[in-house]
């Protein structure tokens, strides 16, 4: 997702955190709010086949995690990053 620096705040303020620490409910109403506020923002699905396809690459899933991040970054081109894990 894409957020004009002058918003990052926004984030915080509704509760944005480490995902494995809300609930599933609290994770859907959050996405809602930021996919409706963003600037922009890019899902990418990957599949089974390519999760599989991956250990035969001997590419772990943090690598092909980091790859789609990639893919998003290039194509959304924002002029800064901030990646929270």
């Amino acid at each position: 997702m894409c957020f004009k620096e002058s918003k990052l705040s926004y984030l915080s303020e509704i509760g944005v955190k480490d995902s494995k620490k809300l609930t599933a409910k609290t994770r859907s109403s959050l996405a809602k709010l930021i996919k409706n506020s963003c600037h922009s923002f890019k899902v990418i699905v990957v599949s089974a086949k390519e999760i599989d396809e991956r250990e035969e690459k001997r590419i772990t899933l943090n690598k092909l995690e980091e790859l789609k991040m990639a893919e998003i970054i290039r194509e959304l081109k924002p002029d800064s990053i901030y990646i929270y894990l």
